[in-house]
């Protein structure tokens, strides 16, 4: 049997590209624009759920004095239309000063749905190849 067809491949394998995305945070803030923006801090983000307000967590956060960037991390073959809903869900779940202003991100390896960039949601959208260079 592949590698690639044992049970629990993508989650591993998922987990794995988020590290070496967080490994090279220097290049994604590069890539996205962002380098000369100081940030506050960076990093996976995680918010534990509470009677007064969901959990959520955040591939990667990064803030910097007037802005939170979301970014999600994804690797599959194909990418659905569907992470647009799921990175909407974790911002309006997400405890954050209301002056700061939100940006998203999707760092990605694999084929994007073609509604995902017409859609114009993604601030940035960062294939792995671009990283890369």
């Amino acid at each position: 049997m592949p590698l690639e067809a044992r049970p629990g491949w993508d989650s591993l394998m998922g987990l794995q590209f988020e590290n070496l995305v967080l490994g090279n945070l220097a290049v994604v803030l590069d890539r996205a624009g962002l380098a000369s923006v100081p940030m506050l801090n960076a990093g996976p983000f995680y918010q534990p759920r509470k009677a007064s307000c969901g959990g959520c967590q955040i591939d990667l956060l990064a803030r910097s004095r007037h802005s939170l960037y979301v970014f999600e991390v994804k690797f599959r073959k194909q990418i659905d239309k569907s992470v647009i809903k799921e990175v909407k869900e974790k911002i309006r779940r997400l405890r954050r000063p209301r002056d700061l202003s939100v940006r998203t991100g999707l760092v990605y390896q694999g084929e994007l749905h073609p509604e995902i960039e017409s859609a114009g949601y993604f601030d940035f959208l960062l294939p792995f190849s671009d990283l890369l260079k």
